[in-house]
């Protein structure tokens, strides 16, 4: 059974209209999920579906634990399994782990802003439920939804979301033309694939990771506020921005500590570069 098909059922179908409605919609692939959200989405809040592959995850991997600065509160409704055949959904019992923990309650891996699995809480979760993934006293900042089960499992997802910062291009447009072509390429690739850029156009990342730093650094700390739509966009330039302050740690300390200074990125993204900077002095 294929994607295709549990998007067909009638059952979905309802889902994508009640929860969506009729507005244009993206369909995001992740290593073990689907996710479905608005195209133009509202910035105070956000309704997604997320299709859980049969043994899938939220997660890149089932042993990590995302994280979630954007999302001041979020609720997670399990609906049950998707078969194409059936005009509602099939109900299962403890079909999902919802594996957890606090903002300081894990160390984040060498590379990125996630967090290991190891030692979280783990709570299993049943089909018709309801249940908050994060609240505000940072519960659930790290979080992965495992589906338990062989079946494809449909959730919606309700996030409010912190206010976020915009993206400041004027940082951008000040530099050379052949650098502001780089990195605005980088930014839309960003957009467009998320973390797939890795994979799929390693030379502009590779192009905009050999440029000055003078240059570099500033324009990626203000993509740090690029919108999150669920394709790890935010973490991606986490990561180019660590590949070139692990070459160059006390300058990017700098840009980085005047950025905290300035509030001119999301707070959590600052501080995880901060202390992993500082690791390289």
């Amino acid at each position: 059974m294929s994607i295709a098909d549990i998007l067909s059922a009638p059952v979905v179908q309802t889902t994508v209209n009640n929860v969506l409605g009729s507005a244009p919609h993206d369909v995001i692939e992740r290593p073990g999920s689907y996710v479905m959200s608005l195209k133009t989405e509202p910035s105070d809040r956000c309704k997604r579906i997320i299709v859980l592959k049969p043994k899938g995850f939220t997660s890149n991997t089932p042993d990590e634990l995302s994280s979630h600065p954007e999302a001041e509160e979020a609720t997670i409704e399990i609906k049950g399994a998707a078969r194409p055949a059936n005009r509602g959904y099939f109900p299962i019992k403890n079909c999902v782990e919802f594996v957890y923990c606090a903002k300081d309650g894990a160390e984040t891996r060498p590379d990125y802003p996630y967090a290991s699995a190891f030692g979280a809480f783990r709570e299993l979760k049943t089909s018709k439920t309801r249940f908050k993934v994060v609240k505000r006293n940072y519960y659930g900042f790290y979080h992965n939804l495992i589906n338990l089960t062989d079946e494809w499992l449909v959730l919606v997802l309700n996030k409010k979301l912190n206010l976020a910062k915009q993206v400041d291009y004027s940082l951008i447009e000040d530099a050379a033309e052949s650098d502001r072509n780089a990195i605005y390429a980088l930014a839309e690739g960003v957009k467009m694939e998320g973390d797939g850029i890795f994979k799929d156009n390693q030379e502009i990342v590779r192009r905009v990771c050999s440029m000055n730093p003078h240059t570099s650094l500033p324009a990626l700390i203000t993509l740090l506020n690029v919108e999150e739509k669920g394709k790890h966009e935010q973490c991606t330039i986490f990561a180019i921005i660590l590949k070139i302050a692990r070459k160059h740690p006390a300058l990017s300390l700098r840009f980085l500590k005047k950025a905290e200074d300035d509030k001119a990125a999301p707070p959590y993204y600052l501080h995880e570069l901060v202390k992993k900077v500082r690791a390289c002095l």
